[in-house]
This record gives C-alpha cells, structure tokens and sequence, in this order.
C-alpha cells in the first residue's frame, strides 16, 4: 500500500542485526517468567528495578553512553535503594535471583541493541518496520522454549493448525 517504506534487508543483516535482539528478547521473557517458580512477585518487582543502571553499565560497554561523575552517582543511588529495599527480604533463593538478574542483563542487552540499530548508518528504521522484522526473529526465539515448556513437544497436530491459521493471515 505504501504508507511505511519498510527498507530491505539482506539475510546476512537480518541474522546479525534483528535475530541477536530476538534472542535477547526470549531469554529475557522466558528467564523473567521462570523467576517467579523461585522468588515472590514483590522481590522480582525489587530485582527489575536494576534494570536501568544494568542498561546504563550495558551502554557504556558497547560506547552508548560515556562514563561521567554524574551518571556514576546515579548509578550508587539507584543500586542503593535497591539494595536497601531487598536487604530484608525473607525468603530469598539463590537461584530465583540469578534468574531474575540474567533475565535483567538480557533485557540490558536486547535494549542496547535496539540503540544501535536504530542509529547505524545506512538503514533507517522506524516502529513500524522494527516490527516487521523484530517479530518474526522473536517468534523463532521463543519457539524452542514454548515447545519445552508448555508439553506440546511432539503434538504436531497443533503445528499444523497453526500453520494453517498463519496462512489464512497472510
């Protein structure tokens, strides 16, 4: 119809650029979900909220952002309220917190990512055609852990309504 110019991306770009972001996304969504098997609801909630400082570390590695005075003290500030806010946490699982957190250092990931795909050089993306192409890579990420995790390893009858269901859409 023409009303988003979606630009064309080489296999090659897709794999290299939108399927690591894909990927981030399922570990994140799959290890955030998992986390709560091990840990409360209000102590996953403490845990996200180190999202951003996670996020800021993550920029400065990959040349986001550069370190300051400031943005250091932003990041004492954040990680000590967090700190503060699960020190007396009562029931806490060693391994419910290493779920949470590497769910967090791929969410980091996945958004720095994302940065850098939306200001490289020579493709310009909007939502729209981020969509388009980040749907797709997510929905093959997250395959392997639904067909583990919902029991339906080796129902292919679904498959093939779901095939089904995805042709008539297209």
């Amino acid at each position: 119809m023409g009303l988003v110019d979606i630009p064309q991306l080489a296999l090659r770009q897709w794999l290299t650029q939108i399927l690591p972001v894909g990927l981030c996304f399922a570990v994140s969504l799959v290890l955030g979900n998992a986390a709560y098997l091990y840990i409360s609801v209000a102590f996953v909630q403490m845990l996200k909220a180190s999202t951003p400082v996670v996020v800021l570390l993550c920029s400065f590695a990959f040349g986001l952002e550069k370190p300051t005075f400031k943005l250091a003290g932003f990041i004492v500030l954040i990680s000590a309220g967090i700190s503060t806010a699960c020190a007396n946490e009562i029931d806490v699982s060693v391994i419910g917190v290493a779920v949470q957190m590497s769910a967090v250092g791929a969410e980091a990931l996945r958004l720095c990512l994302i940065n850098k795909l939306l200001v490289a050089e020579g493709i310009k993306f909007n939502a729209v055609s981020t969509l388009y192409y980040m749907a797709p890579a997510c929905a093959i990420c997250l395959l392997p852990a639904w067909l583990i995790f919902s029991g339906e390893f080796g129902k292919f009858d679904k498959f093939q309504k779901l095939w089904e269901i995805g042709r008539a859409h297209v």
